[in-house]
């Protein structure tokens, strides 16, 4: 095997068995320095885990503790670029379509601090109807009771409207401060940084991205709570990934990197397949295990959106909520056939 002079210092690189050897005699006129860089490129790239056959691999549950380590030392290899630590106080938030569950829980509330079920001054509700209502409850029927001329009502009607008004005008209107942060390990489901009831807060920094990451329809009501973070946080930041460019089997050029490929993973949306989950929640465990408190990755509904996992809520408080209505959305498109001119 030729050897190569490897231009730093007085060593020379041998291909064939990866060693350095004390220079010798100058050589011919090769661009050397050329050869250098892209023996030592095959080599990095050598090295490297190709993201795609770490995520097939993982949701086969075929994995290697080879591709586990390398991964883990691409990440630690990269913390000093991709940390990012928030110190001063910050505002994000967690959106959630409103549901049945909590309509419901509001109108036994409202129903519970009703005797002799009397909502309203001249509203009667019969037992058997309360099961009927209950099942119609929706903000609509909230806001009905909040119209209604409470003068001259007894005590019970005037809890009753207190309960409403608590409802649609206080601090908390949607779910309470207590149901708007991480939610219960047993009613945790599988996301993108967790596996099934391990439970971690998902946020969005700014309120539209918060928004279009609940992927609402028109018509719909979301609760969106206000998280304030007071402490220091040390964050995995994948915004800051830096893409490279690479020469494919078929000969084309395409934009890849671990880095960059695993923000994409993070930030893609699911179509169901919870095995999709898999490679991004072993990485989430791994920064977890790397003392970071969670991750930002890009937002793919809104660009220029960021969100943020963390791994615990103990930095956070809920400042207050609010209930919105979708008015509309809106959707951009292009013919995927359009010709080429």
């Amino acid at each position: 095997m030729r050897k190569i002079l490897f231009l730093q210092g007085d060593y020379v690189l041998n291909v064939g068995d990866i060693e350095l050897k004390k220079k010798e005699e100058e050589q011919d006129g090769t661009d050397w320095k050329a050869v250098i860089v892209l023996v030592l490129t095959f080599l990095m790239l050598k090295n490297s885990i190709d993201w795609k056959d770490f995520c097939e691999s993982a949701k086969r549950n075929k994995l290697t503790g080879g591709q586990v380590d390398e991964i883990k030392i691409q990440l630690n290899e990269r913390t000093g670029r991709l940390t990012t630590y928030i110190d001063s106080p910050i505002t994000v938030y967690r959106g959630r379509v409103v549901g049945r569950d909590l309509y419901l829980s509001k109108a036994n509330e409202l129903f519970d601090a009703t005797p002799n079920n009397k909502l309203v001054n001249g509203f009667e509700l019969k037992a058997k109807d309360k099961k009927k209502l209950i099942n119609m409850f929706d903000i609509g029927i909230l806001k009905w009771f909040s119209e209604q001329d409470y003068s001259g009502a007894d005590d019970s009607a005037k809890e009753t409207r207190e309960i409403i008004q608590r409802f649609i005008c206080g601090d908390f209107r949607g779910y309470e401060a207590v149901d708007s942060l991480s939610p219960p390990s047993k009613s945790a489901k599988a996301g993108r940084a967790n596996k099934k009831s391990q439970s971690v807060l998902y946020v969005a920094f700014d309120k539209n991205t918060c928004v279009y990451e609940c992927r609402p329809i028109i018509g719909q009501h979301l609760s969106i709570a206000e998280i304030r973070v007071a402490e220091k946080l040390k964050l995995f930041d994948f915004t800051k990934a830096q893409k490279t460019i690479r020469r494919g089997v078929s000969g084309k050029l395409r934009v890849a990197s671990t880095e960059s490929e695993i923000d994409l993973a993070f930030s893609t949306p699911n179509q169901g397949n919870l095995k999709d989950y898999i490679p991004t929640q072993i990485i989430a465990d791994i920064i977890r295990g790397m003392q970071f408190d969670g991750i930002i990755y890009k937002s793919s509904l809104r660009k220029g959106g960021k969100n943020m996992v963390l791994f615990d809520d103990k930095k956070c408080e809920v400042t207050k909520t609010d209930m919105i209505t979708v008015k509309s959305t809106k959707v951009i498109y292009e013919d995927f056939f359009k010709s080429k001119k």
